[in-house]
Order: structure tokens, then C-alpha cells, then sequence
């Protein structure tokens, strides 16, 4: 790293496929391998949505942000680890969470110890094993009852105004 328009080398194939599978990049279209003008306009879009520089240029930031967003919730398991998992998937769970009332911090895509808590509290309370692994079982769980939580901001989005109101009246 990094990665430029005109290169080519091997992991240039694994950008075009993580920006393909995200739809910015229709890799049918191009030399896959070679960092080419299509290549860089659909990374500078994911960039640009994901708050980074819109250079089209591939650094250790901008694929690190690739990889943690090709996860799909119930492509892996999710638990706690050292370093801890980050990526959509555990965004995506963390809103899920918080919809239905479960804390788990902000919603930030990196699992840690609150949103394991709150992990293992939706496990408790739903009647199965609490162990704060986020498997098919849980997955299955989550499903069966998010429908009913509704649309809108959600628990998390209360619970944060709940905060900054306090510390302004703290303060």
C-alpha cells in the first residue's frame, strides 16, 4: 500500500472484488488485476461515503474500511476478541440491538464488551444459551423478533440524547 490508478499487481483483484460485492464496480467490465480509471472512480464513491479522502487511492485506511465492509451479518461468527471484530456485520447487529432495547454503547461496528452484554441480556431474555456468540441460533432469534420493533431512530439514538442532555444540564 498504496495502491494507484495504473498499477497492477494480485491484490488489486482483491479491491475490484470487495468494491464489485459493495456495487461500486461492475468487475465484469474490467481487466481485473490492472488498477484502471473505473477501478479508482468507484473506490474515490466508497470513500467518499465512508469519510475518507476521495482520492482513489488505495492506503492501509481505505482497505482496512473494504474489508470490515464486506461483512454480512451471519457470514461469521461473531464473539469477543483481542483485537475485536470490526465491520458491518456487528454494525448491523448493534442497531439490532439497540432497536429493541438491548445497550450496547454506540453503534460503532466494533465488537466490544457492551455490545457482548447486550448480546448476552437479548440471549437471556429470549431463552437461549447466553454465551455473547452471535450464531445462527441468535441470528434466527433476532429475526423472529426485530420485525416487531419498528422503524425510526431507534433505542440508541434516545439513549444518546439522553446523555448529552444530561451532560449540558451537568454542566
Amino acid at each position: 500500500f498504496p495502491l494507484a490508478p495504473c498499477q497492477r499487481a494480485e491484490v488489486v483483484v482483491g479491491i475490484q472484488r470487495r468494491l464489485g460485492a459493495a456495487r461500486f464496480l461492475d468487475i465484469a467490465k474490467v481487466d481485473l488485476g490492472y488498477f484502471c480509471d473505473a477501478t479508482a472512480e468507484a473506490l474515490s464513491r466508497f470513500q467518499q461515503l465512508r469519510g475518507l479522502p476521495a482520492d482513489g487511492v488505495c492506503d492501509a485506511n481505505t482497505w482496512t474500511l473494504l474489508v470490515e465492509s464486506s461483512w454480512l451479518l451471519g457470514s461469521r461468527l461473531l464473539y469477543l476478541t483481542s483485537p475485536q471484530l470490526r465491520g458491518d456485520d456487528v454494525e448491523l447487529l448493534q442497531t439490532t440491538l439497540a432497536k429493541l432495547g438491548f445497550h450496547c454503547g454506540r453503534v460503532d461496528g466494533i465488537l466490544g464488551p457492551k455490545t457482548v452484554a447486550a448480546l448476552s441480556d437479548f440471549q437471556l431474555n429470549y431463552g437461549l444459551v447466553a454465551d455473547g456468540v452471535c450464531g445462527e441460533e441468535t441470528l434466527q432469534a433476532l429475526d423472529r423478533i426485530s420485525w416487531q420493533s419498528g422503524e425510526g431512530p431507534g433505542v440508541v439514538s434516545v439513549r444518546e440524547y439522553e446523555i448529552l442532555r444530561d451532560n449540558i444540564a451537568s454542566s
